[in-house]
């Protein structure tokens, strides 16, 4: 039977982190989590990471996941590392729901990787795409990210518009 799906809280995002720091992958939180991360807070139903495409991460993130969800984890055998190890994105869907992206509106991890940012929330280190990373990110047609984007916009000409102290 697989476990009730639920939203995605900070304390989840937290112990993501954690899990994926502990076994040293490389990631960038990306999608409406990390848009909270910059100030605006927005429902959302799952936790997205843009990841690096490469064999040796996506073993290392195998066992991050393995050790947050638990080895016997249904979502966790459907994953297909010979398919994540050619950079098809796909889902972890179990209580909490992951998307593991190996691109984000055609911006792979490499092309984003001078926008990651590591941002302390609480005992947890997270790597984030910072304003301009995450507006890159937004450069679809969907609504929400339309949306975020106006908003991630509006923050980065407030911000460049902020005397130096």
């Amino acid at each position: 039977m697989q476990a009730m799906r639920q939203a995605p809280t900070e304390s989840d995002l937290l112990a993501l982190a954690r899990v994926l720091d502990q076994h040293g992958v490389k990631y960038a939180l990306i999608g409406g989590m990390a848009v909270g991360l910059h100030g605006f807070v927005r429902a959302t139903k799952d936790i997205d990471l843009l990841l690096p495409v490469n064999a040796h991460n996506n073993r290392l993130l195998m066992t991050a996941l393995e050790q947050l969800v638990g080895s016997s984890s249904p979502a966790l055998q459907q994953l297909r590392l010979d398919w994540m190890d050619k950079g098809h994105s796909t889902a972890l869907e179990d209580r909490l729901a992951i998307d593991l992206l190996y691109v984000a509106a055609d911006q792979s991890f490499e092309q984003l990787q001078q926008h990651i940012i590591r941002v302390s929330v609480g005992d947890a280190q997270i790597s984030v795409l910072n304003v301009d990373g995450l507006i890159k990110t937004k450069l679809t047609s969907r609504d929400s990210d339309t949306a975020d984007r106006i908003k991630l916009e509006r923050l980065r000409n407030a911000l460049q518009k902020k005397p130096n102290l």
